[in-house]
C-alpha cells in the first residue's frame, strides 16, 4: 500500500506536459539546442529515432525556447549540394534549367561554405551572372552579395577580405570588388522576458508572469498542490477502506454458511454461536 501511495505522489509531482520543439534534425543539432536552452534555465531534452532527434520541452516555455533558439541561430538552414540540386530526372535539360540548378547549387555550396566559420550562425550568397543577349555583345560584370549573422560580441569583419576571395575564386567570371559582404550582429541572448508594457517577467511554475501576478499564482498553484494530494490520499483510503469492508463481508458469509451447514446435519451449535451467526447474517 505504501509503494502505491508513493507511485502516485510521484506521479503527480513530476508529470508535466511536453511538447515537440523541432523534429527531424541531426543529433549533433539537436544536442546543442538542449545546451542551449539548459544554459537558461529552461528544461529541455531529445529523443533519436533512426538517426533522427526531436527536442523536447514543456509548453510553458515553448515560446521562450523558441526564441533563445532562433537568437542563437537554430535550427541551422540545411543546405542542399551540388549532387542534391542536378538530380536527373528527366532525359532531356533545357539550358535555362541546367543553368537555374548550377546557380542555385554553387550559391548553396558557398553559403555553406561560409556557415562553417567559427562565430558565423548564419549565411546567404547570391550570385548574378549576366548572359549577353547575343553573341556580339560582351556581357556585363558578375556580381555577387554576401550576407552573414554572426554571434553577438563576436568581431568578424576582419573575415571580409577572406570571404571576398572565397566567392571570388568561386565564381567564373567575379572580380574581388564586385563581391558585397554585409554583417548582421545577433541580438544577445536574454535570461528572461518582458511584458508588453515593458516591465520584466518574472518565472513561476514555468510559466512567466508579471510580478504583482507572482504570488496569486504560486497561491494557486500551491492550493492545486494540495487538492492534489489530498485527491491521492482520499483515493487511496477509500480503496483501504472497501478493501476491509469485502474481507468483513466475505467472513460474515462464511460464518453464516458454516451455521446452516451445522444445522443441515443436526448438530447444535452453541446459544452464542447462534447468535453470532444471525447476527452475521443480518448485517
Amino acid at each position: 500500500m505504501r509503494k502505491i501511495l508513493l507511485s502516485l505522489l510521484m506521479t503527480v509531482l513530476l508529470t508535466s506536459c511536453e511538447t515537440a520543439l523541432y523534429e527531424n534534425i541531426s543529433e549533433q543539432e539537436a544536442n546543442e539546442m538542449v545546451s542551449v536552452l539548459m544554459r537558461n534555465n529552461i528544461v529541455a531534452r531529445k529523443q533519436t529515432t533512426k538517426g533522427l532527434s526531436t527536442v523536447m520541452v514543456e509548453e510553458a516555455d515553448f515560446a521562450q525556447a523558441v526564441e533563445l533558439l532562433n537568437q542563437a541561430g537554430f535550427p541551422r538552414e540545411q543546405f542542399s549540394g551540388i549532387g542534391d540540386v542536378f538530380k536527373k530526372e528527366g532525359l532531356i535539360s533545357s539550358p535555362v534549367e541546367e543553368r537555374a540548378r548550377y546557380m542555385f547549387a554553387l550559391q548553396q555550396e558557398l553559403a555553406n561554405t561560409i556557415n562553417e566559420i567559427d562565430g558565423v550562425l548564419s549565411a546567404r550568397v547570391h550570385i548574378v551572372v549576366p548572359e549577353a543577349s547575343s553573341p556580339l555583345q560582351e556581357a556585363k560584370p558578375s556580381r555577387a552579395a554576401v550576407l552573414i549573422r554572426h554571434r553577438p560580441g563576436v568581431s568578424l569583419e576582419h573575415m571580409t577580405s577572406k570571404i571576398k576571395m572565397l566567392v571570388t575564386n568561386s565564381v567564373e567570371g567575379l572580380v574581388y570588388d564586385k563581391v558585397s559582404v554585409t554583417w548582421n550582429e545577433a541580438r544577445p541572448l536574454e535570461s528572461g522576458l518582458q511584458s508588453a508594457s515593458g516591465g520584466d517577467l518574472v518565472k513561476v511554475m514555468g510559466a512567466w508572469v508579471h510580478p504583482s501576478s507572482a504570488s496569486s499564482l504560486r497561491f494557486s498553484f500551491s492550493l492545486l498542490g494540495f487538492l492534489s494530494v489530498a485527491g491521492v490520499l482520499f483515493s487511496v483510503y477509500l480503496y483501504w477502506a472497501l478493501t476491509r469492508a469485502e474481507r468483513q463481508v466475505n467472513q460474515f458469509r462464511k460464518v453464516a454458511m458454516a451455521a446452516r451447514n451445522h444445522d443441515k446435519n443436526g448438530i447444535a451449535l452453541p446459544r452464542t454461536a447462534e447468535l453470532g451467526a444471525e447476527k452475521h447474517v443480518a448485517s
